[in-house]
């Protein structure tokens, strides 16, 4: 067990999607609105398409490369 402590030792094999970000958003809004913000923070609601956001909770799901947590329950890896 030790040799496998706080080291990746599945992966799960991810397979690419055919489009990852998602194609409902207005990306040139979006921009303006960042820049015109006054703290230079924005949100992007369904950035990531569904196909996208479905493999990458897989991939967390089943691959081991979390290995410990903070203090306000964040996994870390």
């Amino acid at each position: 067990m030790a040799g496998l402590h706080e080291r990746a030792v599945a992966i799960n094999d991810t397979i690419a999607c055919s489009h990852a970000i998602g194609r409902a958003n207005d990306y040139r809004d979006i921009e303006q609105g960042y820049q015109a913000s006054p703290t230079s923070v924005t949100v992007i609601d369904e950035f990531l398409s569904q196909e996208a956001l479905n493999n990458l909770r897989r991939y967390c799901h089943d691959s081991t490369i979390f290995f410990g947590h903070n203090a306000t329950g964040y996994v870390t890896s």
